[in-house]
């Protein structure tokens, strides 16, 4: 497998030291790492995209987003996919002891939604910085980030309160509607459209990208002439 790895074009892997987390949080279904990679990464490189395994893209579609997070029309961290169910469906009610969530501030809509956290694209700035300070406070802390007698299987239909727990996704969730919606509060006149704007590029992805999730390995695939550089 790493003889093919190291063939991919301008691909550079690493191997997470789960030693640096604390023991009750570094079993990989707790998801504890995927939030220090991404602090780790960004505090190496201004911007960054993260994406499962299942993620494929199909053209570059990126820069609607770019543009819109440089001239701050939007948050620094951007969810462009969706779950298909609500946030406090997939949300321990434990967790909100640790990280309240605006509700009573937030329009009917966003109770409704929770974006999926297999594919972000995140820029350091101000925003992130402070959403990521209050993520690895919870990653760090097991009752916040998985709390007791919470599973991670969200069975259908999706209906219901707390039925299951997505960790970091319920993380970042709420930090970015809690941030989203101060930015909102603060009254600035320059336009900022949150997650659930219909201005926000996410509503209108453009098929550049697509989530595909339990597919049989295609053993005919061309792996070496696909990761070549050109």
């Amino acid at each position: 497998m790493m003889n093919e790895l190291e063939k991919v074009c301008n691909f550079e892997w690493r191997k997470f030291n789960f030693s640096i987390l604390p023991e009750t949080v570094r079993k990989p279904t707790v998801f504890a790492w995927k939030i220090v990679i991404i602090a780790e990464i960004l505090n190496e490189y201004p911007t960054m995209i993260y994406a499962d395994a299942g993620v494929r893209f199909y053209y570059d579609g990126f820069n609607n987003y770019f543009d819109r997070i440089e001239d701050g029309t939007i948050s620094g961290l951007q969810m462009p996919s969706d779950s298909g169910h609500s946030i406090d469906f997939a949300t321990h009610p434990d967790f909100y002891k640790y990280i309240p969530h605006y509700w009573e501030e937030m329009p009917e809509k966003s109770l409704k939604e929770m974006h999926e956290a297999n594919f972000m694209i995140i820029h350091r700035n101000e925003y992130t910085r402070k959403l990521l300070k209050w993520a690895i406070l919870c990653a760090y802390t097991l009752e916040c980030i998985d709390p007791p007698g919470s599973t991670i299987v969200c069975e259908h239909p999706y209906v219901g309160i707390a039925k299951c727990h997505r960790q970091d996704q319920s993380i970042i969730n709420i930090l970015t509607n809690n941030l989203e919606k101060e930015i909102l509060l603060e009254g600035n006149e320059k336009k900022f459209y949150s997650h659930y704007d219909d201005q926000n590029p996410r509503i209108y992805p453009n098929g550049f990208f697509n989530i595909m999730r339990r597919l049989p390995l295609r053993r005919d695939f061309n792996f070496e002439k696909a990761v070549k550089c050109n």
